[in-house]
């Protein structure tokens, strides 16, 4: 149920907000000064001629190097799954010394090192 109730609520948030969103028309005019206006309204008769914008989605293109460098990172990923795994040595343990009060009150088998060396505890 709580596995159910984890992919249902976050798409519901998803519905609710970009389900009830509607396309909205766009005008653009220019104005007796020569500025260009937009609005979702039209302008008032005497603004001028009005047209209306049928394309309202702004599209960016990315700059070509970036794009290379996407390209060569994603054929660097793809080679290196390709490719095994090195074999990796293993990692000795050190053991260190205790290095704190409160360690070697510990490591000594002693009762009540909360008591004392208190609620705090500073490691080096």
């Amino acid at each position: 149920m709580r596995h159910v109730m984890r992919t249902v609520i976050p798409l519901l948030i998803l519905l609710a907000a970009f389900g009830a969103t509607a396309p909205a028309d766009l005008y653009k005019w220019v104005d007796g000064r020569g500025v260009t206006n937009y609005s979702n309204a039209p302008p008032a008769a005497a603004s001028g001629k009005s047209t209306r914008v049928d394309n309202t989605i702004s599209v960016y293109t990315l700059d070509e190097s970036f794009m290379q460098a996407v390209k060569a990172w994603r054929e660097r990923a793809i080679k290196s799954l390709s490719e095994p795994e090195p074999a990796r040595s293993p990692v000795a343990r050190i053991s260190a010394p205790p290095q704190s009060g409160y360690e070697k009150c510990l490591l000594s088998g002693r009762l009540g090192c909360d008591d004392l060396y208190g609620n705090t505890y500073y490691h080096a």
